[in-house]
């Protein structure tokens, strides 16, 4: 019971864990799914580097991504939410598919996403004992569960538009507690709607397309650079109500802005692109959108309520209950990614975020240009392997190390 109790005292109660969560439910939800974002100071509504799980902060992200055919899974195994206990843990799986019909026999410049997220947070099993004394009567599985099915559509017209929207099917089932001299379950299924924009400005495109640097008749190099802009809206639903309709919480409700550029440079040889090098800087805000009234109830906010463009987005300074979040992520050889970020709020004295990734995209393509193989080169243009790590550090005891894992079918028509 004592680790029960301190589990979820640190878990729904320390600013310096989860910052944003003021006194909504589900806290949880409040995280970044993708492995790379994560890593990456919680980034996610704009910056398009990770296509495969990118999508949970905003959901027009699977229109771009679908851009590219392709096919793909990622799955973190489950793995210890704190370090010095077993519980809780956390696992998350899920898949998406984008195909772009203007590679297709209607030649429409529509490209779509669909993508499919399960995550589960497992706070352990805790005893139920009788109501006026400690002794056990059963056993009871704690956790809260969400099964997502996010769309998104890209249309694109110079600029790269995208939008997209995401269902929540949530399970919360705290455990069993005597009220009113009954037993009874902490449980509640709820559902929650994400919307997101996106927007990608391809700038070397519209700028420099003919900046071109020969090596030979069949090889040159060239600069690669876009600026991307997303909003999102997360978690819009009703209130989670556990057992008594006159104490119900709100959904972790928030809205995110923000904006990516990136600069990089890529190698061109015979019909491959070889993006050698590759740097993105993004800054996001999110608005928490739940507020307390003075008689200790809630209420939800409008959209970006508290939002301050300059403040906020120019100068990136935070104010309660805007956070800021800062992210890098530098892409060499389309093999490796290393990222940093941080996160800074009210209550949060020190987030620090890092990563790596390594994909086996980069040394495919080499080896396909080198080998005169159908076979070698059918594998090696078709599937790609990634595996992400990352860590959290915080100024208190808390530092989380997380590994990920992902595998795309990619270029494939009909």
């Amino acid at each position: 019971m004592k680790k029960f109790v301190l589990v979820m005292m640190i878990l729904f109660s320390s600013n310096f864990l989860f910052g944003q969560v003021g006194q909504a439910a589900l806290p949880w939800l409040y995280f970044q799914r993708s492995p790379l974002y994560r890593g990456t100071g919680d980034i996610g509504v704009s910056n398009c580097s990770d296509k495969v799980s990118g999508f949970y902060f905003n959901p027009a992200m699977l229109g771009y991504a679908g851009k590219e055919n392709h096919l793909s899974m990622f799955m973190l195994p489950k793995q210890k939410y704190f370090p010095d206990f077993d519980y809780p843990t956390v696992n998350f799986s899920g898949i998406n598919i984008g195909y772009n019909l203007k590679n297709s026999f209607f030649k429409f410049p529509v490209s779509f996403g669909i993508g499919v997220i399960y995550d589960k947070m497992d706070y352990g099993y805790f005893n139920i004992t009788k109501q006026n004394n400690s002794d056990v009567i059963g056993k009871i599985n704690t956790y809260d569960i969400f099964k997502g099915l996010s769309i998104g559509f890209g249309f694109d017209y110079f600029l790269k538009f995208n939008i997209g929207m995401s269902i929540k099917f949530i399970e919360s089932n705290l455990g069993k507690r005597w009220y009113n001299n009954k037993l009874i379950e902490i449980k509640d299924n709820v559902t929650a709607l994400d919307y997101g924009f996106l927007i990608v400005a391809p700038l070397t495109e519209l700028f420099f397309d003919k900046l071109k640097y020969r090596i030979d008749a069949r090889s040159y190099v060239f600069p690669v650079s876009t600026l991307s802009i997303g909003a999102s809206l997360l978690n819009y639903g009703d209130k989670v109500v556990y057992f008594d309709g006159a104490q119900s919480d709100p959904l972790p409700r928030q809205s995110l802005l923000g904006y990516t550029f990136n600069i990089g440079g890529a190698l061109k040889i015979k019909n491959t692109v070889f993006n050698f090098i590759d740097y993105s800087f993004s800054a996001q805000v999110n608005d928490v959108l739940v507020s307390n009234t003075d008689n200790s109830s809630w209420n939800y906010k409008n959209a970006f309520a508290d939002f301050k463009f300059f403040n906020n987005l120019i100068e990136l300074n935070y104010d309660n209950p805007v956070y800021v979040h800062k992210g890098h992520i530098l892409s060499l050889l389309e093999t490796i990614k290393i990222t940093s970020g941080r996160v800074n709020g009210e209550g949060i004295n020190q987030d620090i975020r890092s990563g790596y990734a390594v994909s086996t995209k980069g040394v495919f393509k080499l080896l396909s240009l080198l080998i005169n193989n159908s076979t070698i080169d059918y594998l090696f243009n078709h599937f790609e392997f990634s595996y992400f790590n990352y860590q959290i550090n915080t100024n208190n005891f808390i530092k989380n190390d997380y590994s990920a894992f992902a595998i795309v079918f990619k270029n494939f028509a009909f």
